[in-house]
């Protein structure tokens, strides 16, 4: 592979099945592994459109994977009602990627076509 080359993955979420609903994509997990197990120094992961997460497994999937960017985002066309989550989780998903060092680039970061005002509504 040529040192300019960048390999990456989307995952949207830790939740497969999630994934099963909207896409005939493999499994998050599938492409978790992949990127974890590739011996490559440059790395990118794609977290969009972000959809509902568990936190601290997403965490462990970006230490695992080791990009050298990561970049989140939730779906640019709403009129499909993806299964998204707050913007303050994604916010607080953000901060953490952060305090452990990755460089995030922040996509379309908005409130979730359920919110008003921060509030479910």
């Amino acid at each position: 592979m040529p040192q300019n080359t960048i390999l990456g993955t989307t995952i949207e979420t830790n939740d497969d099945k999630i994934v099963s609903e909207w896409s005939k994509a493999p499994a998050p997990s599938e492409r978790h592994e992949a990127m974890a197990r590739l011996i490559y120094p440059h790395k990118m992961l794609s977290i969009e459109p972000i959809m509902d997460f568990d936190e601290d497994t997403l965490l462990q999937w970006a230490k695992d994977i080791d990009p050298q960017i990561i970049a989140i985002g939730y779906n640019n066309y709403q009129r499909f009602k993806l299964p998204e989550q707050p913007l303050g989780k994604t916010l607080e998903l953000i901060a953490a990627l952060r305090a452990m060092g990755f460089k995030v680039v922040e996509k379309t970061i908005r409130k979730v076509w359920f919110e008003k005002d921060g509030q479910k509504s």
